[in-house]
C-alpha cells in the first residue's frame, strides 16, 4: 500500500450515484464542508471506479474523476474562471458521504461562489502531477559536454544557464504506464526543433506535463516566469505525445534551484518545495528528503527562481487562451 497526501471535503448536496456524470455543473460552495488533509492509502497509483481505498483510516469507494474549476458570478450566470484542478469522487462506506478529493491542489479564486465540475466514471492516476520529469535520452549540459539525463547520479555536476556549475544531490526516476483510457495523463509534451525559438530545442524534447520552463510574464515586458510544459501545447511544434506503454521520467535535484539546459533549452531543476516533493511517489519522496538532509538543506527552503504560472495562466501569457488544449496524439511507445 502506498500513501499519498491529499486534501478533501465532504459534499453535502444531493447524493451522487455509483457512476456520476456531471458535465460543467456548477455546485455552490455552501454545499461543502471545510477542507481537510489526510493520507490516502492505495494499492498502486491508479484509482479505478469501484476500487476500495482508505482515507484517514476509513474505507472508501472510488466513484469517478474529472476536473473542478472556480465559479465566479457574472451577471446572472456562474462563469468558470481560474485554474482547473484534478478531482476524484469517493464515497465513504460507513457514513455514505460523498467526498470531493483534490490530489494536487484545491481550486480557488477570489470571489469564488461555486465549483464548476466535470465528472465521469473514469480512473485517475495519482502520479499524474509528478514534477519536473525529463524523458530518458534528454541531453543535459555538463562541464564536460552533454550527458543523457539517465546517466547522471548524485555528485555529478551540470551547468546552469549562466554557466555556473551545480551539483546533483539526488537523481530519481519514475516509471509510468501510459493509458489513454484514464481521465488525465502523464504523457509527455513534445517540443519539436526550434519550437521555442531558433535552436530551442536543438533536438526534439519531451517533458512531463508539469515540468516548468521559462515563459514571458503577462504584462511585464518579458520578465522571467515559469510555466508547465502542458501550457505550451498549441504553439507550433508543441503537442502532447500520448504514448501507450511504459515510460521513465527522470528528476534532478541540485544543490541550488536552477535553470539547466535540456537538448539546448532552459528547463527547471527539481524545486524541493513541499508541494513538489509531495507529488513524488512515497519512496522517492523519502530519498529526496534524505538527500537534502545530507547536503545540509534539511529545513531550509530553496529560493524560487521566478513566479510560477499555472497551465491556463501560461496559455494566457502565450496568447493561447481561450482555446481548449488540442486532443492528444495516440502513438505507440518505442
Amino acid at each position: 500500500m502506498a500513501e499519498w497526501h491529499v486534501v478533501y471535503q465532504v459534499f453535502g448536496g444531493a447524493p451522487l450515484g455509483a457512476c456520476p456524470t456531471l458535465s460543467h455543473a456548477a455546485v455552490g460552495v455552501e454545499e461543502f464542508a471545510e477542507l481537510r488533509e489526510a493520507a490516502l492509502s492505495v494499492d498502486g497509483v491508479l484509482l479505478i471506479p469501484g476500487a476500495q481505498v482508505t482515507l484517514r483510516g476509513a474505507a472508501c469507494t472510488v466513484l469517478g474523476s474529472g476536473r473542478a474549476q472556480p465559479g465566479i458570478p457574472l451577471l446572472d450566470v456562474i462563469e468558470a474562471k481560474g485554474e482547473a484542478r484534478d478531482l476524484v469522487l469517493l464515497r465513504q462506506e460507513d457514513t455514505g458521504e460523498t467526498l470531493f478529493l483534490y490530489p494536487q491542489a484545491v481550486p480557488h479564486a477570489p470571489g469564488m461562489v461555486a465549483l464548476v465540475v466535470d465528472l465521469t466514471a473514469a480512473a485517475y492516476r495519482l502520479d499524474a502531477g509528478m514534477p519536473l520529469g525529463l524523458v530518458a535520452g534528454t541531453g543535459i549540459l555538463t562541464p564536460t559536454g552533454e550527458r543523457n539525463v539517465q546517466t547522471l547520479v548524485a555528485g555529478d555536476r551540470v551547468l546552469d544557464t549562466s554557466g555556473a556549475e551545480r551539483v546533483v544531490i539526488w537523481a530519481g526516476v519514475t516509471d509510468v504506464d501510459l493509458d489513454p483510457l484514464t481521465s488525465n495523463s502523464v504523457a509527455p509534451v513534445r517540443f519539436e526543433v526550434g519550437a521555442l525559438g531558433a535552436g530551442h530545442p536543438m533536438r526534439p524534447l519531451k517533458l512531463s506535463p508539469f515540468h516548468h520552463l521559462p515563459v514571458p510574464e503577462p504584462g511585464a515586458d518579458g520578465a522571467l516566469c515559469l510555466g508547465p510544459a502542458l501550457g505550451f501545447v498549441g504553439l507550433p511544434g508543441v503537442r502532447v505525445a500520448h504514448l501507450a506503454g511504459r515510460l521513465a521520467y527522470h528528476h534532478l535535484l541540485l544543490d541550488h534551484h536552477a535553470l539547466i539546459l535540456a537538448n539546448g533549452t532552459p528547463v527547471e531543476s527539481l524545486f524541493p518545495c513541499p508541494a513538489m516533493i509531495a507529488r513524488l511517489a512515497p519512496e522517492l519522496r523519502a530519498e529526496a528528503h534524505a538527500a537534502l538532509a545530507v547536503a545540509g538543506h534539511a529545513g531550509r527552503a530553496y529560493a524560487p527562481l521566478a513566479e510560477t504560472l499555472g497551465v491556463w495562466q501560461t496559455r494566457d501569457a502565450l496568447a493561447l487562451w481561450p482555446e481548449a488544449l488540442p486532443e492528444n496524439e495516440i502513438l505507440l511507445a518505442g
